[in-house]
């Protein structure tokens, strides 16, 4: 079966993809996959122990050997099915250094880096180190793979700008003559995820960890907001920590707690094909991530493994993960895959005569924003999350088993990801409205983002009581916590225009940028009214000195003044590292000489940081 431009795609892939079983694929799924009916099923659960974990998946079974490493072996981990069995085994397995825009996350998936050289030496887990390249097909996109590099500086990555020559010399099996440029990251590579699942679990056994396949949890107890145990399909097992490592089961695992848990994220279908052998095809061909085709490939069994982060997805599993999904995949969706077959066969040339064996179709868990969900519950204390890994749990997993292990082993963790902690989303961040229309755009990880743009769909969660007004007054508005704040006003003149979209993004200047500037001046040469119902805003008062004494500790400035008087300052947290702005207000006074009270009017939503000062 060929596949040609223009031609679209033959039935015969389909028959095709009917015939292959889903583990097929996968080599590594394939050696390690094998129905619980084959093996002994666990019949007894211990009736206590220190930490349970949910998931034998590569985020689980790397807290295991994380809390296994620091000495806690008093664990148990529990997957309903057997290891691998959700979404790691269809991994494709990608290792990029500059997976993620905030410094603290590639920090933390350098270390995983260092982490897969040492366990591909000890056992074996299909570590290659390939390198991969970042494309630019237009000035923009060139200009965010110049703050990639400009960000791999920082953290001590080696890259290397090249030219569309240089791109060819590296990787002479795709399409230059339409790139402005690109990234060269030698250090990145691919890894065999079920082969790290079970070097992950080797090592955790041997240290004493309890790893039990074919136990479900179905809730998890808790008293006086902490947690006191699990109950299982095969009993209850008393605890002091619960770590949810479930994936796109972690939502309603945490709406089944009790109390229940917010774990705000939805599956999307996520699609990748895999073809047969290319002539001349080098094992170490690099990663490609071609950001303005949003596909992404890698070299698969002499042939490729392609796929992509279309712009805009195919949510599934609104109500729940059916019952037994376990190294299943989803019916294949030709027609949603060809905007991804473009673009492929655009970049590899091979593939317009390349037989395609499979299209895989494999659901993923996203999130409202595109960053992982981390940390503890807002709900339960020892309550902690790792999930909605948006495509990229294999390359965090292990600085992600090793932050959760700081958070429960130390208190808290050793890097601040404050952007991926789980206590950045409120309720209506929980909504499955919401989410469903909101993933779709998120899978979009490859789109163009320009400063100042947001996210267009699963819009207007809150809104203030002149919300209208302000619409018809020509606002245009951002999204802050879901609530929508007028960013700045536009002429009304006109063809009505969508106030939920900024106009005219732009790495330089904005077309906004006039009235913006019109704005700061009405309000800095005349008077202004401004709508502060976004804001949070805090009472904190006592009998006493209380009050006082506590936001002297949590504030860097002297919040001390008389009554009607407004302190602008910050909050810390128990490391002295800053949390958020806001303004304090001393409302009225005990006595002649102590503030009964005050006001802390925050001017951004308080940052996952402060949950520890």
């Amino acid at each position: 079966m060929l596949l040609r431009k223009g031609i679209g795609i033959s039935t015969l892939v389909l028959n095709n993809f009917r015939r292959l079983s889903s583990a097929s694929f996968s080599c590594s799924a394939s050696r390690h996959a094998s129905s619980l009916s084959d093996r002994e099923v666990t019949r007894h659960v211990p009736s206590s122990t220190r930490v349970v974990i949910c998931g034998g998946g590569v985020l689980g079974t790397s807290v295991a050997y994380h809390l296994a490493e620091r000495g806690w072996h008093d664990v148990v981990l529990l997957e309903q099915g057997s290891l691998t069995c959700g979404t790691t085994w269809h991994s494709a397995g990608l290792i990029g250094q500059l997976g993620k825009d905030d410094i603290e996350g590639c920090k933390l998936i350098g270390y995983g880096l260092q982490l897969y050289k040492d366990l591909e030496r000890s056992h074996g887990i299909g570590w290659k180190q390939c390198g991969s390249l970042l494309l630019a097909q237009t000035k923009d996109r060139l200009v965010t793979v110049e703050r990639k590099h400009s960000l791999a500086k920082v953290i001590g990555v080696e890259s290397h700008l090249v030219t569309p020559s240089e791109i060819s010399d590296l990787c002479p099996w795709i399409k230059t003559s339409d790139l402005q440029g690109g990234l060269w990251i030698p250090g990145d590579g691919v890894v065999a995820p079920n082969d790290l699942v079970y070097a992950y679990n080797n090592v955790a056994k041997s240290k004493g960890i309890q790893v039990m396949e074919g136990v479900k949890v179905e809730d998890v107890l808790s008293t006086d907001g902490k947690v006191t145990g699990v109950q299982t399909s095969h009993g209850h097992i008393q605890c002091e920590y619960f770590v949810s490592c479930s994936g796109q089961w972690a939502r309603h695992l945490g709406a089944r707690s009790t109390p229940s848990v917010q774990v705000p994220l939805h599956s999307n279908e996520h699609f990748y094909i895999v073809s047969s052998a290319i002539p001349n095809m080098d094992p170490m061909m690099p990663v490609i991530r071609d950001y303005d085709g949003s596909i992404y490939a890698r070299e698969w069994s002499g042939g490729l493994l392609a796929g992509g982060f279309e712009l805009e997805g195919k949510p599934t599993f609104s109500f729940g993960v059916p019952d037994k999904f376990e190294f299943q995949l989803l019916a294949s969706d030709w027609d949603h895959f060809q905007v991804m077959m473009e673009p492929i066969l655009n970049r590899f040339p091979a593939m317009e005569t390349a037989e395609v064996r499979t299209l895989v179709n494999g659901p993923e868990s996203f999130t409202p924003d595109g960053n992982w969900v981390l940390g503890e519950s807002a709900e339960v204390r020892n309550y902690y999350i790792a999930a909605g890994m948006n495509g990229l749990g294999v390359v965090g997993s292990a600085g992600i088993g090793k932050y959760i292990t700081e958070s429960i082993v130390d208190g808290a963790p050793g890097s601040s990801l404050d952007a991926h902690h789980i206590l950045r989303f409120n309720k209506v961040h929980g909504n499955r409205r919401f989410l469903f229309e909101r993933v779709k755009e998120v899978i979009g990880a490859y789109k163009l983002r320009y400063p100042y743009t947001h996210w267009t769909k699963g819009r207007k969660l809150k809104t203030s009581p002149i919300h209208s007004v302000l619409e018809r007054a020509g606002a245009c508005f951002g999204d802050l916590q879901g609530y929508e704040r007028p960013l700045y006003f536009r002429e009304t003149k006109g063809e009505p225009s969508d106030p939920y979209h900024l106009e005219g993004p732009s790495f330089s200047k904005p077309s906004w940028f006039d009235n913006v500037e019109a704005e700061y001046r009405a309000c800095k040469d005349g008077v202004c009214l401004i709508d502060t119902s976004c804001f949070t805003m805090c009472e904190v008062k006592s009998d006493g000195g209380e009050a006082l004494e506590y936001l002297q500790y949590l504030c860097c400035n002297d919040v001390s003044g008389q009554a009607g008087h407004a302190t602008r300052t910050g909050m810390l947290n128990q490391q002295g590292g800053y949390v958020v702005d806001c303004s304090v207000v001393s409302l009225a006074h005990n006595s002649d000489h102590e503030p009964q009270a005050a006001d802390a009017g925050l001017d951004e939503a308080p940052s996952p940081a402060g949950r520890n000062g």
